[in-house]
């Protein structure tokens, strides 16, 4: 049971890995533009509109919204992807659309959340086709209790 839940564990970690690499790109166009009054805006925004679940700082809260701090998720996700995510939201995640806001306040988000990163964004590639082992049914019954929390029922948010 433990080892079936190590391979378990291994596979989800490949499995998000192969979601950012997905989202890639290699530079980042809003932090790069990015004036400490924008950084100023976006950390008020963010304090504001996505602090009560993602916490100060974008540190997240397990179980309700991922760190948005993660050094893989800057790395690979795009700005497109952050700013799309605020403005539509993520269908069946507890992650509401931020549209109101407006394009310019997006973009101060998203060049704060850029201001956590620690290196610029890269590419990943990632075997998509690894093989799997283990239980369908327990990791079916993980996904639900656990992944589905941020991932969506269908596997589709982030």
């Amino acid at each position: 049971m433990v080892k079936s839940l190590k391979i378990l564990a291994r596979l989800s970690g490949i499995a998000g890995l192969a979601g950012l690499a997905f989202l890639a790109v290699s530079s980042s166009a809003f932090a790069a533009g990015s004036t400490p009054a924008a950084l100023k805006k976006g950390k008020a925004l963010f304090a504001e509109n996505c602090e009560v679940c993602h916490r100060a700082d974008a540190i997240g809260e397990p179980g309700v919204a991922p760190s948005l701090t993660n050094p893989e998720l800057l790395a690979l996700a795009s700005d497109k992807y952050f700013a799309g995510t605020i403005r539509d939201g993520r269908e069946d995640t507890g992650m509401p659309p931020f549209a109101h806001l407006g394009r310019g306040n997006i973009r101060a988000i998203v060049a704060f959340l850029r201001s956590h990163a620690v290196g610029p964004n890269m590419a990943a590639e990632v075997d998509s086709q690894a093989d799997a082992h283990g239980d369908p049914r327990l990791g079916q019954q993980w996904y639900d209790n656990i992944c589905s929390t941020c991932h969506g029922v269908a596997g589709d948010g982030y």
